[in-house]
């Protein structure tokens, strides 16, 4: 998918909101202060979509343009009335939200779209809830059984899953960045479904249909080990028990991963015949309300000993819970939404953000998609062109403005960037108490004639300074030069 154009009329703090994709970039990343509005433009796009595949209308005005999967669609809303134009041709939108269940058939989405919020944003997930009981009911169907769900909403708490997919699936090249290796003692619990019935219901798959059966049956086969623990319930008409039926709790257990034969691998290899992976296999389970638990130890680089995934940081599980996550539901054509997705990276993960989104997709699906990324990090940008950021700010209460800076961030460096008035605008890329030691030596440097007093004050001030030291930074090399030539001691460097 690759956005073009959107207006919004009013959406929380957006106002009058005008935003031009015109050269479209992979990834594009909008920054701005607190209240800017960055983080609801992100929310505005998911609710566009998420609400017309519902055929619901948002609940304000828009115009929205984009491309998808060779389609030139344009979708508005106004007093409350959708309209939809495909290549030109207007289309009714009753015709068009029902082209979208059309599984993949469907060519007016992306055929994947994937959030990410770094906190919580209880009107997604209420809007992500609502799509997935519609997506359940439609995949029980034998005839779309197969097939992966439009919309995916990732969270911190999804890692565990996500990295273990990540190591059936092979991404070797992603886990090296984390300095894992394989997983060993792993164990996969599920719970009967609630309305399970062992008199009319199949009991091995415990009466589920399409992904989730499929699923369970795969975990069946493919498992060292399966125990089954099964609990009576007592049926009950008007309190008077008329039966029996239980409710079984069944432990699939994986044993360590060491070639191509281990069965993990022959799990994942059998859920991509059924055009599916892990991660996504366990996210059906758990909406249906099935998965119970997944437990496993990690294998680090070299002679690390085995630790829980509870030890990685939350950098590491952010980092997997999107980049990861990416790499697992990423198809030819995607649009990707993230909301500060970097609050937790440590300055190197930071600067090679950008390349990891960059790795996550194909050349293919690279000219095809579009990551749109709320961030508040200069580290970040730093590499980005003008053509990839927009500023976000407004004008007063009329107007929501999203436009490109004059200068390009990459080549500025991120102490530039964090001084430029056009970027984040600090006073100085020093901290505080040390700048005001450089401005009272400055203000000496002004006299032209210092007293003794100003002498030993600039003498204090130098040595705690260490002027002719590295380490401090100024915005412009220039003025740090003429600073070393200015105080430089008599006798030194000459």
């Amino acid at each position: 998918m690759k956005l073009r154009r959107l207006w919004i009329a009013s959406f929380k703090n957006l106002r009058n909101c005008e935003i031009a994709f015109e050269q479209p970039h992979l990834l594009n990343a909008v920054i701005g202060g607190n209240g800017s509005g960055k983080s609801n433009l992100v929310e505005a796009i998911l609710h566009i979509l998420l609400d017309t595949y519902l055929n619901k209308t948002p609940p304000f005005d828009f115009h929205f343009e984009y491309e998808a999967q060779g389609r030139h669609i344009k979708l508005s809303a106004a007093d409350g009335r959708l309209r939809s134009i495909v290549d030109e041709q207007e289309m009714l939108i009753s015709h068009f939200t029902r082209r979208l269940r059309d599984g993949e058939a469907q060519v007016f989405y992306p055929e994947s779209t994937f959030a990410y919020y770094s906190g919580d944003c209880d009107r997604v997930r209420r809007l992500l809830k609502r799509y997935n009981v519609s997506f359940r009911r439609f995949v029980q169907q034998s005839e779309h059984d197969n097939l992966r769900p439009l919309f995916v909403l990732s969270t911190n708490q999804q890692a565990r899953n996500i990295l273990l997919a990540l190591i059936a699936h092979r991404h070797v090249e992603f886990l090296n960045r984390l300095g894992i290796s394989g997983a060993r003692k792993i164990k996969i619990v599920l719970q009967s479904p609630a309305g399970f019935d062992p008199e009319k219901d199949e009991p091995v798959l415990w009466g589920t249909l399409g992904k989730v059966g499929k699923t369970i049956a795969a975990l069946a086969e493919t498992a060292d080990a399966e125990e089954s623990r099964k609990e009576e319930l007592p049926k009950r008409r008007d309190s008077e028990i008329t039966g029996y039926a239980f409710s079984e709790t069944r432990t699939y257990t994986f044993e360590e991963i060491m070639n191509p034969e281990q069965r993990l691998w022959k799990l994942a290899a059998r859920l991509e015949r059924g055009r599916d992976n892990l991660y996504l296999a366990l996210e059906h389970l758990a909406v249906r309300g099935i998965l119970r638990s997944v437990e496993y130890e990690l294998i680090g680089d070299g002679d690390q000993q085995p630790f829980n995934f509870d030890q990685l940081s939350e950098g590491e599980k952010q980092l997997i819970a999107v980049i990861g996550a990416i790499r697992l539901t990423n198809q030819r054509d995607n649009l990707i939404l993230l909301d500060e997705p970097d609050t937790h990276l440590n300055p190197q993960w930071s600067w090679e953000y950008p390349e990891m989104l960059d790795e996550a997709f194909d050349s293919t699906q690279k000219d095809r998609s579009t990551v749109l990324m709320a961030t508040h990090d200069p580290v970040v940008i730093s590499g980005l062109v003008r053509e990839q950021v927009f500023l976000a700010n407004g004008n007063g209460h009329d107007r929501s403005n999203f436009e490109h800076p004059v200068r390009h961030p990459r080549g500025q460096g991120v102490a530039n960037l964090l001084c430029s008035s056009e970027f984040f605008g600090l006073p100085s890329s020093l901290d505080k108490k040390t700048q005001v030691l450089m401005d009272e030596r400055l203000k000496l440097s002004l006299k032209e004639t210092l007293t003794e007093a100003d002498k030993q004050h600039l003498k204090d001030l130098n040595q705690k300074l260490e002027i002719l030291q590295s380490g401090i930074s100024e915005r412009d090399p220039d003025y740090v030069e003429f600073l070393r030539q200015k105080y430089q001691p008599e006798g030194i460097g000459n």
